[in-house]
């Protein structure tokens, strides 16, 4: 992950599985914090964790290519 504000590479800070309590599929993501030291960034990133059924690919993000 890249900070917005130097485009530097971001450093991974933290990195912790957590779940959606407020759904029913009991779907894991692996949770990654990552943080920019010059600029004070911090930024997020969930990722859904085994497989994703075709049920559950709704709840997938469309991520545009930069």
């Amino acid at each position: 992950m890249h900070c917005p504000i130097c485009n530097e590479e971001m450093t991974l800070w933290k990195e912790e599985l957590a779940s959606n309590k407020k759904s029913d599929s009991n779907v894991t993501y692996l949770r990654r914090r990552y943080r920019c030291k010059k600029d004070d960034v911090w930024g997020r990133l969930e990722v859904p964790t085994g497989v994703i059924t075709g049920a559950d690919q709704r709840h997938v993000p469309v991520v545009a290519a930069q």
